[in-house]
């Protein structure tokens, strides 16, 4: 009895072992990311920086609550199940958010490039900095002593073309989950409903981390 009962001992003692190797292997690989995370991104901010990796994130963030806020809104005015308004509103979110932004993104990068908004124009200040947070939105050029309060900005301008993109892809998508339910629907009327409320939402956010930056001069990224 002894003896068994040292051998089942012996075996959770050696399971402890591996498990604590195991904890230990992953804090390593994490204290190195850590490293190497500052690495990446340090270049990319001598360059700029790229808007993707800033306003994608935050849309992502807030995505739980524009898509309640639209698919309530979608229940009411179509006068259909929430059931359904939450379904077509998180199918069509997900996909202007994770596919439709990033395309939107590099697109408004091109134009950027090929309408010489890749450096910095011969202008004063003022001017100088209404154009980088407006021209240069999506690739926002690398001032670091005014970052903390361009990056917000940039989001809020970026927040414009997305507004008239999701309208028009998500519409899509509303339309075809829901045509079976109300098919004499307008779904370009009711989209335009629904996001000038979910938009209206994220504009005022928005603000509200702008304000915050220039009170605080603190920046977003680093």
């Amino acid at each position: 009895m002894k003896s068994s009962r040292r051998k089942e001992i012996g075996k959770r003692y050696e399971k402890a072992k591996v498990c604590r190797q195991k904890i230990k292997d992953r804090k390593i690989w994490w204290a190195e990311i850590k490293y190497i995370i500052p690495m990446i991104l340090l270049p990319l901010a001598n360059a700029g920086v790229p808007m993707l990796f800033v306003q994608a994130p935050a849309l992502i963030i807030t995505l739980p609550i524009v898509i309640l806020i639209e698919a309530l809104i979608c229940a009411n005015y179509l006068q259909i199940p929430k059931k359904n308004a939450f379904g077509a509103a998180t199918i069509a979110n997900l996909i202007s958010t994770v596919i439709g932004f990033p395309v939107l993104w590099f697109a408004l990068v091109l134009i950027q490039m090929l309408t010489g908004g890749g450096g910095a124009p011969r202008f004063k200040d003022p001017w100088l900095s209404i154009y980088a947070v407006t021209v240069q939105a999506a690739w926002v050029l690398p001032f670091e002593e005014k970052l903390y309060w361009m990056v917000p900005s940039a989001m809020l301008i970026l927040l414009v073309p997305t507004f008239f993109i999701s309208v028009f892809v998500e519409q899509f998508f509303y339309r075809r989950i829901l045509r079976s339910i109300v098919p004499d629907a307008d779904f370009i009327k009711a989209s335009w409903k629904f996001h000038l409320a979910s938009y209206g939402f994220l504009f005022a956010l928005g603000l509200i981390l702008l304000a915050h930056a220039l009170i605080t001069h603190k920046s977003y990224l680093f």
